[in-house]
């Protein structure tokens, strides 16, 4: 790099970061584009989504729409010549004075271009529009690689969010029946790490866990910390959907969205830092962008890894047919913001962008992680039905119902965890129903419960069932007249207890 041009360029230096990330309109007078087709085009550039990676340009009153990856050059100065040769591996900055950088295209605004420089003066850089003659785009560059996942707005730095991760992930590990044979989950884990360290954030130290439940379902909760349940895992055709699963939970890391999640429930009061990690999966959700970002993540991620993208399209169709249109109380993977059908448009846009060729779907080893997974035993399986808060009038009663689906098999115990605030006398009385009983006892006829709790402060219940159907809590105040309850209810089944 010549003295002038590094001057320039340290003097233009500004930190990307501060950068507003939406984005930004301007009239910018004519450019010259030219398109991977060929196709040359002189129009005027009104804005780009540095997010989105899309220019928006306007060839008289018509607006045209392209993608990053839809250019092989955008030329600044009118009179230079338009691109002919073969595209270069990486994306390539022309200054005025023929000086070239290699690097990655960020952003454009009204008077800087955002450039990542590779090699010497490595850095990104905002670049005088002035001093600029074209951007010539790579052919080899995908269209994660120009976008910064790592641009967070949250009260929380990065050591905040690995103490939460770490403080969830004891709490998980201490409540959930966690797969235990050793070969199905070093190869849960060895496709992870291999998916974590193709990610934008792959210096973390992740973990993989799978949960010995019949869920249909994966979470993270931030930190590098995943979380499959044996139920999704068996519900995956081919290794390449399993890998696609991983991939968007680890897409979920790099964007740091469970902190953003937690910063914003934190200002509003949802829950403590410190909190049950399923108030954490219940009230944080993620934001549609979030949803669409991990599955922009993941496409590329098990991509570059040689696995075909659209089997996550084929995810999209297995859990919407499994769930049936009811998904677990705290879902994370099956998230209807947005709708199945919404993510695979999205998806498939990104993947009719690649070559697809020679890319595979499965393997011999999924084949055999399968066939092990099937002959194991369940092992004290929990179905998670949701956290509840509820106040009970005083002289009254409310009630929680739960429906075990016979897919969930037999030889369950229906459990439940209830504390009791808010009065002198702190406590209450829990009744468990099935369907039939919970009818009479509505109808004033004689009923028998499953379960009776008397009154009490602290309420744990465990009840077995052997049928699948709907099941009654009765939260019972009807024996005061002058306080209400508050109550935290936790409710679940285990299988084999």
């Amino acid at each position: 790099m010549s003295k002038s041009i590094a001057t320039i360029i340290a003097a233009a230096l500004v930190l990307v970061g501060l950068q507003d990330p939406a984005a930004a309109a301007f009239g910018s007078g004519s450019v010259l584009i030219e398109l991977r087709n060929g196709q040359q085009a002189a129009l005027s550039l009104d804005e780009f989504d540095a997010k989105h990676q899309t220019f928006h340009f306007r060839d008289g009153w018509q607006v045209v729409e392209l993608d990053v990856s839809d250019l092989a050059r955008l030329s600044l100065d009118s009179t230079e010549a338009m691109f002919g040769e073969t595209l270069p591996s990486a994306d390539v900055l022309i200054l005025n004075d023929g000086s070239t950088f290699r690097g990655l295209f960020r952003d454009i605004g009204l008077l800087s271009v955002t450039f990542l420089i590779v090699g010497e003066n490595a850095g990104t850089y905002e670049i005088p529009r002035a001093q600029i003659s074209a951007v010539v785009f790579g052919r080899d560059v995908l269209g994660d690689e120009r976008r910064d996942f790592s641009l967070t707005l949250d009260l929380l730095g990065a050591d905040v969010e690995f103490a939460m991760a770490n403080h969830y992930e004891a709490q998980i590990l201490e409540t959930n029946p966690m797969l235990d044979d050793p070969a199905v989950n070093e190869y849960v884990n060895r496709l992870g790490q291999k998916i974590a360290a193709a990610s934008k954030r792959p210096d973390l130290e992740y973990r993989f866990y799978v949960i010995d439940s019949p869920t249909v379902n994966a979470f993270t909760v931030g930190g590098g910390k995943v979380f499959l349940y044996r139920g999704l895992i068996e519900a995956m055709g081919n290794e390449a959907e399993l890998a696609g699963v991983i991939a968007h939970e680890v897409g979920h890391v790099v964007g740091r969205h469970t902190v953003r999640r937690m910063t914003d429930a934190m200002r509003q009061r949802i829950f403590t830092a410190a909190g049950n990690y399923r108030a954490l999966l219940r009230e944080a959700k993620y934001s549609r962008d979030e949803e669409r970002d991990a599955d922009y993540l993941a496409v590329y991620n098990i991509f570059r890894l040689g696995y075909d993208p659209s089997a996550l399209n084929s995810v999209f169709d297995t859990l919407r047919a499994v769930a049936g249109g009811d998904p677990s109380e705290f879902d994370a993977f099956f998230s209807e913001h947005p709708t199945s059908e919404e993510r695979i448009e999205n998806t498939t846009a990104e993947i009719e962008r690649l070559n697809l060729k020679g890319l595979r779907r499965t393997s011999a080893e999924f084949g055999q992680m399968r066939a092990r997974l099937s002959s194991l035993s369940p092992r004290g399986q929990r179905i998670d039905f949701g956290v509840r808060s509820a106040v009970v009038p005083a002289g009254e009663v409310t009630t929680y119902n739960v429906t075990v689906s016979p897919r969930q098999g037999l030889d369950y115990a229906l459990c439940a965890k209830l504390v009791v605030s808010g009065a002198a006398a702190n406590d209450i009385r829990v009744l468990v129903l099935d369907d039939e009983n919970y009818a009479k006892w509505q109808n004033g006829d004689k009923a028998t419960a499953l379960h009776d709790s008397g009154r009490g402060r602290t309420i744990s219940i465990e009840v077995p069932i052997s049928n699948a159907g709907v099941y009654y809590f009765v939260l019972d105040n009807s024996f005061t007249t002058d306080a209400d309850k508050k109550v935290e209810c936790e409710f679940w089944a285990v299988q084999g207890q």
